[in-house]
């Protein structure tokens, strides 16, 4: 990123890689552009979408060509020093039943030859077919099988399953060992185990705020007969993992035929920090001029967290098969 002033016109951005047993400023240059500068003030981002040739620990080093009158050279660069690992990504998907959000994404995953899928389902049968790498018939109960995975994807979890062990051992693979999860919450279990004191380190990790009254009938939407439309936040916009086309513009137009969602989880609303990507458009449960969240995200110590309101991002398969 480059703060440049209105007038400045276009700048060269360079990208640099180099081994960390190298001095500042050495290696190769892997990649460039000629990005055009906006107003006085604005950032403007540069994506670079680069295949590594080899595994090992490289420093990545952007440099933006300054003007002449540039008063700070300094903060013309950064770098960043990074891991490139040659590695199928393992993931546990855990679920108190095969929903269509499961199942969608269980496939997917199951397609991708960069990706080691196992699951836990307890409601699963004995001998029923899972299509999954390993089935599991408990949660991961030691360091060694929980920091095995890379990411939890977690449909309506019964957390109250956990002891608390397997409580600390989950925050503590977030917190210290970058694990990132996906939650989604749903209507069996969720009003049970965000009251329970013995998990409260889960409800930590979650980077939106559950309501504790004595009744939660009235914040589990689910199940309505209209669809709710969904409101993209500015984050959400920007957020490359939600652009269903190459670029921001078409992406926003494919979204455009999304109807929404049949229903979301009722919660107070994100933590300080988090970063919203979408509400859902509801009248009745609006706070003022904001709707309710319905996917947000947070960093939690190394890791990060993602929620989502309901699982329904199947139904983009009814506009395009491709989304």
């Amino acid at each position: 990123r480059d703060r440049g002033r209105a007038g400045h016109g276009a700048r060269d951005v360079e990208l640099r890689r180099r081994s960390p047993e190298e001095p500042t400023g050495a290696g190769a240059s892997i990649a460039s552009q000629r990005v055009q500068l906006g107003a006085d003030g604005e950032v403007v981002s540069v994506s670079f979408d680069i295949e590594p040739d080899a595994p090992g620990r490289f420093v990545y080093q952007l440099r933006v060509s300054a003007p002449n009158d540039d008063g700070n050279p300094r903060d013309d660069g950064r770098e960043s020093e990074m891991d490139v690992v040659d590695r199928q990504t393992r993931v546990l998907l855990l679920a108190s039943g095969p929903s269509r959000e499961y199942r969608f994404l269980r496939d997917q995953l199951n397609r991708d030859k960069t990706m080691q899928v196992d699951v836990l389902l307890p409601s699963g049968q004995p001998g029923m077919a899972l299509d999954a790498h390993t089935i599991l018939s408990e949660f991961p109960a030691t360091r060694d099988e929980l920091y095995e995975y890379d990411a939890i994807v977690a449909f309506d979890p019964d957390w109250t399953q956990l002891d608390a062990t397997q409580v600390e051992l989950v925050e503590k693979w977030v917190s210290d060992e970058a694990g990132g999860m996906i939650v989604i919450p749903g209507a069996i279990h969720t009003s049970n185990w965000i009251r329970s004191t013995e998990h409260a380190k889960l409800r930590d990790l979650y980077p939106v705020v559950f309501q504790q009254r004595l009744t939660l009938l009235d914040d589990g939407q689910f199940g309505g007969e209209l669809p709710l439309a969904l409101e993209f936040e500015r984050a959400g916009r920007d957020a490359r993992f939600l652009w269903l086309a190459d670029t921001a513009a078409d992406s926003e137009l494919a979204w455009s035929g999304f109807p929404g969602v049949f229903g979301y989880y009722g919660i107070k609303g994100e933590k300080p920090g988090a970063t919203v990507y979408l509400r859902v458009i509801d009248p009745e449960a609006a706070l003022g001029d904001r709707n309710p969240v319905y996917m947000a995200g947070h960093f939690y110590g190394s890791g990060q967290v993602l929620y989502l309101g309901s699982g329904e991002f199947w139904r983009l398969r009814a506009l395009d098969p491709a989304y």
